[in-house]
Formats: structure tokens, C-alpha cells, sequence
């Protein structure tokens, strides 16, 4: 939040944060999904993000 609060003239302003993630569904049972760390480096998240695809194609 307080990166989108000291962004100067982007499209979308810090209140509507929290009515984007409160439209987002959980995916069912049936759907694949990946939960990435935003806390993770660049370079680490591509790792995750590589692996889980490798897995899904196996």
C-alpha cells in the first residue's frame, strides 16, 4: 500500500486496493495454482515459478 500511496499520477489510486483483492475468487479444487512470496528476490521467484510449471507438465 504505501508504494501505491507514493506513486504520482498512476491510474489507479490507493483505495481501490482492497476492492481488487476482496473480487478475487479462490480457486476451486479442480484448478491448478501457485502462491508466490513477494517477499522472495526477482531471481528466486522465477525458480518457484519455473518449477511449478515443470511439475505441472510432468
Amino acid at each position: 500500500m504505501r508504494r501505491m500511496e507514493e506513486r504520482e499520477g498512476h491510474f489507479m489510486p490507493p483505495d481501490l486496493l482492497q476492492n481488487q483483492l476482496s473480487s478475487l475468487d479462490a480457486p476451486s479444487s479442480n484448478e491448478s495454482s501457485l502462491t508466490l512470496d513477494g517477499h522472495l528476490a526477482t531471481q528466486a521467484q522465477v525458480e518457484v515459478v519455473l518449477g511449478y510449471l515443470s511439475a505441472l507438465s510432468r
